[in-house]
């Protein structure tokens, strides 16, 4: 039954208008203060206006087709551009620093700098190389000279086995001499020797005399074979080619019981004779046996006397021994000296040669005339 008091459902189902009992050890609830601001307060749209449905950006409605942005483009920012204003589309992150009017090319100016470089370096590899190659020319050349500057070498260093014609030119080393001024020294060169060179020419006098000796001469030859082969013996024949004998002339002379042959050898310049007298050591030529009446001596292992020596561009060489072909002792007392008064004779021909070639040129004679050539007796 109502009785006019109403009664209203509290939380969980309960009345109300009962009271409930309270715990004593809980403090009562206070109110919180209240905000100094104003509560927020949701506007509500116009009477008639639908409201905004959560999520639309910005709060504006959708628009409507054909209005606002074109179709495609975003609702927010520019479009991206093709031309016009703004900078165009660049590649890689961001866009590189613009050059300021008037500001360098730092780009160009880098490309020049690293090519300035290289170049550089090029020329410096060039001038390295020049130095070296300069330094390697040195060495070389200072080698040549410290070998070959010695005239009295041991040992001597053979040249090809033919012989240039430069090389009768030019002495055999390489550029023309001076202008001569010596008998000998017009002997040095085939080009200032140009007398006929025959056995004719050599051995005009069929009879020499040298002290109290007379020797008469039996035969005489020539050899021609650009090797001078047959007129020397096989090992000194080996040394004469290599260095580019030319012609071996060859005359026998005799004394009583000894015999002599006189041999003189031209080569192309006075380097090469001199080098062939140096080599030959106790090498011999070969005695002058036929035609004539030249006597069979010096021949297979009978003992004789040798000598050689050089003059310009010529080499001269003896061979004496007993007339009967017996081998010389020392009671042979005019073997040795034989040997020495047919290289001194041969030395004699060959400055008349020279000083016949100085008048022809119109140079006059050095005082006291040129010496002949000392013989070197060996055997």
């Amino acid at each position: 039954m109502n009785d006019g008091a109403g009664t209203t459902p509290g939380p969980g189902g309960q009345q109300s208008g009962a009271q409930q009992p309270q715990n004593p050890a809980v403090p009562p609830q206070t109110a919180p203060p209240a905000s100094p601001f104003p509560a927020h307060v949701q506007p509500q749209p116009p009477a008639g206006q639908q409201p905004i449905p959560p999520g639309q950006p910005g709060g504006f409605p959708p628009p409507a087709p054909g209005q606002g942005f074109p179709s495609g483009q975003p609702s927010y920012g520019y479009p991206p551009q093709g031309g016009g204003y703004g900078y165009p589309p660049q590649s890689g992150y961001g866009y590189p620093p613009l050059a300021h009017p008037g500001e360098p090319d730092w780009a160009e100016l880098a490309d020049q700098n690293e090519a300035a470089t290289r170049r550089r370096k090029r020329l410096l590899m060039i001038s390295g190389g020049v130095l070296a190659l300069a330094a390697v020319v040195g060495i070389v050349a200072t080698t040549l000279l410290l070998s070959g500057g010695k005239k009295d070498d041991k040992t001597v260093a053979a040249p090809s086995a033919s012989a240039s014609p430069s090389a009768a030119d030019d002495g055999g080393d390489g550029t023309p001499g001076p202008p001569p001024t010596t008998p000998e020294g017009f002997l040095n060169q085939a080009r200032t020797d140009t007398a006929p060179l025959t056995p004719q020419t050599l051995f005009a006098e069929n009879q020499i005399t040298e002290g109290n000796r007379q020797y008469t001469l039996a035969a005489s030859g020539v050899t021609a074979t650009k090797d001078c082969s047959a007129g020397f013996d096989s090992d000194l024949a080996a040394i004469a080619k290599t260095f580019g004998c030319l012609n071996v002339f060859r005359a026998t002379y005799v004394n009583g019981s000894t015999a002599v042959t006189l041999a003189i050898a031209d080569f192309p310049s006075s380097v090469s004779a001199d080098k062939t007298a140096k080599a030959a050591a106790s090498m011999t030529i070969n005695a002058l046996v036929d035609g004539g009446s030249a006597p069979k001596f010096c021949q297979g292992d009978a003992a004789c006397r040798s000598s050689r020596t050089s003059f310009g561009r010529y080499y001269i060489s003896t061979l004496a021994g007993r007339a009967d072909g017996k081998s010389a002792t020392a009671a042979d007392k005019l073997v040795p000296v034989a040997a020495r008064d047919l290289a001194k004779y041969g030395g004699d021909v060959l400055a008349a040669r020279g000083k016949a070639a100085m008048a022809a040129a119109g140079v006059t004679a050095p005082a006291g005339g040129s010496p002949a050539p000392s013989s070197s007796p060996t055997g």
